[in-house]
């Protein structure tokens, strides 16, 4: 019965070797995820000011257009 028992503890070992392994794995593809995320948030704010850079310009144009006519 004691090679029953070693055999347990290595088996344990193993699954929680792997179960680390995998949650690591897990946790790096989350940061990554969340990276990915705030990096698109980012590029989206980047954009939105500048469409609304761009409407302020449209806007004053127009406005001096008006005031020369």
């Amino acid at each position: 019965m004691p090679e029953q028992r070693g055999w347990d503890l290595k088996t344990k070992e193993d699954s929680e070797s792997k179960v680390q392994d995998a949650t690591g794995k897990t946790e790096k593809r989350t940061r990554k995820m969340a990276d990915t995320m705030r990096k698109t948030e980012d590029k989206a704010r980047r954009v939105e000011d500048e469409l609304r850079k761009t409407e302020d310009e449209a806007r004053r144009a127009e406005e001096k257009t008006r005031k020369t006519r």
